[in-house]
């Protein structure tokens, strides 16, 4: 019982000093200048080859953090019209990050597609396109992989304006499917933590536990690289493979 209790709070600790080295950001990032403390920004390779093996002490992808974005996340990010466009069903999703391009809208003029998979194949290609990311892509270390990262900084933003697990939801939370959407980026996260400090994520609804947010931060910490997932087996290849024709 005693060591089930020391380990949460050993837990707890490490959480709380990651949030405490990220406060710091917070205060500092009235002005940003991301590119002289971190240097230029550019797309990061982050799959992994198939064979490679992961230490021990890394955070699987797979394993760890996509069960917590299936569970917690990907009810709202999911589809085309994710909000923000950011989609985190799938690795190309998460590295493509978000766009202030609302997709349903009234206008006249068609504009350019977005479509995943199709429109742009890789993420260089989605930068040419106004998308921006939610992970760190300036120098890699592992306060830039927190401190450059709009994913942390949101997760962060929620506990430290964390919402009851139950009761009304305030007026300030607008649920309707035509409302203004506000898509920071990373240099703009300063005002948007202002103007809406209840926003963290997951949006309206309570945080991820410690346990969870821990995970991720470690992931991050790391360089949030997408090891290689769980093989089909030979018939669940040939039905995706039916389905798809």
């Amino acid at each position: 019982m005693n060591q089930s209790i020391n380990t949460k709070f050993y837990s707890v600790l490490i959480v709380l000093f990651i949030i405490s080295g990220c406060t710091t950001v917070y205060q500092t990032a009235q002005t940003p200048d991301f590119e002289a403390l971190y240097g230029p920004s550019e797309p990061k390779q982050r799959t992994l080859a198939a064979d490679t093996k992961l230490a021990k002490d890394a955070v699987s992808y797979h394993k760890d953090i996509k069960p917590i974005l299936d569970t917690r996340c990907v009810a709202c990010h999911a589809c085309y019209d994710a909000p923000c466009q950011l989609k985190l069903g799938s690795t190309q999703g998460i590295d493509r990050g978000s766009t202030k391009e609302v997709i349903y809208n009234v206008r006249l003029d068609a504009i350019q597609p977005t479509r995943l998979f199709v429109d742009a194949t890789t993420t260089q290609g989605w930068r040419e396109k106004d998308f921006y990311p939610v992970f760190n892509e300036r120098i890699d270390s592992a306060q830039a992989n927190i401190n450059n990262s709009l994913l942390a900084k949101l997760l962060l933003l929620k506990r430290d304006n964390p919402l009851a697990e139950s009761g009304k939801l305030a007026e300030s939370f607008d649920l309707s499917l035509d409302r203004k959407l506000s898509c920071p980026t990373v240099a703009e996260f300063s005002g948007f933590k202002q103007d809406h400090p209840g926003w963290g994520m997951p949006y309206a609804m309570p945080g991820l536990s410690l346990k969870q947010e821990y995970k991720i931060m470690q992931w991050l910490q790391q360089g949030a690289e997408f090891d290689a997932g769980p093989v089909p087996v030979n018939d669940a290849v040939k039905e995706i493979a039916q389905w798809e024709q």
